[in-house]
C-alpha cells in the first residue's frame, strides 16, 4: 500500500499519518484544518505575465482547452493553440513582459476535424515529434479519442519551419463511447518514456463506469510502443485502471510516473504509477475515493487490500472541482498545477516516493499547462473564470525547497 501523508508549506514538519492535503493558517498543509485556499499560498510580485502571444482570441473553451505548453530545450517552448496551429515561444523580456515566437507551418488542421477539441501534447527529444490529443464529437451520444503526432524532421526543432502531421490513433472504430457522459472526465494526458507512449483515458463520468472494465478503452491508463506508426487498438498494453479523470503524467525515474488525477469533490489525488511491471494496478474508481459525489452521496475511502492507495489527495475546500491538474518535473521536486485552485505546487517526494513537503504558489488564474524554460524558470499558460485564456506567466522554480522568488 502506498501511504498518504500530510504534506507541508516550506519550513514545516512532515506529518506521517494518512491525511488530505491541507491549508492552515500558518502557511501549513495539514490535515483536518479545515482553512480553505488562499491563507498561505504565497503572493510574490514580479512574476512574468505576458498578456500578448499568438491565437490568444481562439474559440475558447468550445475548440478545447487554452492551449498546450511543450518545452523542446534550450528554453524553447512549443505552443500548440486551440486554434490548431504551432507557434515556437522563446527569448522572456522580463522587462517589457513580451515573449518572442515563430510560427511552425504545419498540416495539424488538414489532420484533424475543426471542431475536433484539443486535450494534451507529449514532445518527444528522441524523434523530434510531438503528439497531441484530441476528443471528438461523432454523434448527440457519442465521442472519441484521437492521437496525432506531428515529426519536425532530422533539425532540432527551431532550426525547421515546418512540421508534417498525421492521426496516430483514433477509438472510433474500435471504442467510442455512448450515452449518458461528461466530456470534461477525458483524460487524454500524454507522456513518452524513451521506449512507450502513456495515453490517459477518463471514464466520462458514465453511468455505470468502465474504470474497472477490463474490456473498455477508458478509465485507464495505457501505454503502446514508441515509433510505431498508425497504431492499432492491440498495441496499447493496460497500465493502470480504476481512474476517473487522470490529468498529469511526470517521471520521477527511469520506472515510475507521478500521475495526477480530477476525483470527485475532495477527491483530486497524486498517484505513483510503476512502470518495470506487468500487474495492472487498480487505482479504486469509481468503488473507492477519498472525496465523495457532488449530490452528497458517500463514496467508501477504504482502499487495501483490493486497490492501490494514492500518495496525497486535496479536499474540495482548497481546490475546488477542476481542482489539481497537470504536472511537471523539475529537479528533485515537481510542479502541480491547479485550476480552480489558482495554485503552482511544488511537491517533494520522500525516499518512499511519499509526498514530503509542498509549497505553493498562488498565480490568481486557472493554470491548464507548464513548460519548462532553461535550468530556473517555468512557463504557464493560463485561463481565467470567464471562459477567456489569460495570460502567460513565467515563474522562477529553483531550489529544492522552491523558495519562490521574481524572475
Amino acid at each position: 500500500m502506498v501511504s498518504i501523508v500530510a504534506a507541508l508549506i516550506l519550513g514545516c514538519a512532515a506529518g506521517s499519518t494518512i491525511a488530505a492535503i491541507v491549508l492552515d493558517p500558518d502557511g501549513c498543509h495539514r490535515s483536518g484544518s479545515g482553512v480553505t485556499h488562499g491563507p498561505g499560498a504565497v503572493r510574490i510580485p514580479g512574476v512574468v505575465h505576458i498578456a500578448s502571444y499568438p491565437d490568444a482570441g481562439c474559440d475558447f473553451p468550445f475548440r478545447g482547452v487554452a492551449g498546450v505548453l511543450e518545452s523542446v530545450g534550450d528554453g524553447r517552448v512549443l505552443y500548440i493553440s486551440n486554434c490548431h496551429n504551432l507557434h515556437l515561444l522563446h527569448s522572456v523580456d522580463p522587462d517589457v513582459d513580451s515573449v518572442q515566437s515563430t510560427p511552425v507551418s504545419s498540416n495539424l488542421a488538414a489532420v484533424i476535424a475543426p471542431t475536433d477539441t484539443l486535450k494534451f501534447a507529449a514532445f518527444d527529444r528522441g524523434s523530434n515529434k510531438v503528439y497531441i490529443s484530441f476528443l471528438r464529437q461523432l454523434s448527440t451520444i457519442c465521442v472519441s479519442l484521437s492521437i496525432v503526432v506531428c515529426a519536425f524532421g532530422a533539425s532540432p526543432l527551431g532550426d525547421t519551419s515546418s512540421a508534417t502531421c498525421a492521426i496516430l490513433y483514433d477509438s472510433e472504430t474500435v471504442d467510442p463511447a455512448c450515452g449518458s457522459m461528461n466530456t470534461h472526465a477525458t483524460g487524454a494526458q500524454l507522456m513518452t518514456t524513451g521506449t512507450h507512449l502513456l495515453f490517459t483515458v477518463g471514464d466520462l463520468l458514465q453511468n455505470p463506469s468502465q474504470a474497472q472494465n477490463d474490456n473498455s478503452f477508458w478509465g485507464k491508463i495505457w501505454r503502446a510502443p514508441l515509433g510505431k506508426e498508425p497504431l492499432e487498438r492491440g498495441d496499447f498494453s493496460m497500465l493502470s485502471k480504476g481512474h476517473r479523470n487522470p490529468q498529469g503524467l511526470c517521471a520521477i525515474d527511469n520506472n515510475l510516473v507521478l500521475e495526477t488525477e480530477h476525483g470527485p469533490k475532495g477527491g483530486d489525488e497524486v498517484n505513483v504509477l510503476a512502470l518495470d511491471t506487468s500487474q495492472v494496478a487498480d487505482y479504486g474508481w469509481p468503488a473507492v475515493s477519498y472525496g465523495d459525489h457532488y449530490n452528497g452521496d458517500m463514496i467508501p475511502d477504504q482502499h487495501a487490500p483490493l486497490y492501490t492507495e494514492p500518495i496525497a489527495f486535496f479536499p474540495y475546500d482548497l481546490v475546488g472541482s477542476h481542482g489539481i491538474g497537470v504536472c511537471e518535473t523539475w529537479d528533485g521536486y515537481h510542479l502541480i498545477a491547479s485550476l480552480e485552485g489558482h495554485t503552482l505546487y511544488a511537491a517533494t517526494l520522500d525516499s518512499r516516493h511519499n509526498m514530503l513537503q509542498m509549497a505553493a504558489l498562488d498565480v490568481g488564474y486557472r493554470i491548464r499547462s507548464i513548460a519548462r524554460i532553461g535550468d530556473c524558470f517555468a512557463m504557464l499558460l493560463t485561463e481565467s473564470e470567464n471562459y477567456e485564456q489569460g495570460p502567460l506567466m513565467r515563474v522562477r522554480a529553483c531550489d529544492r525547497n522552491m523558495r519562490w522568488s521574481a524572475p
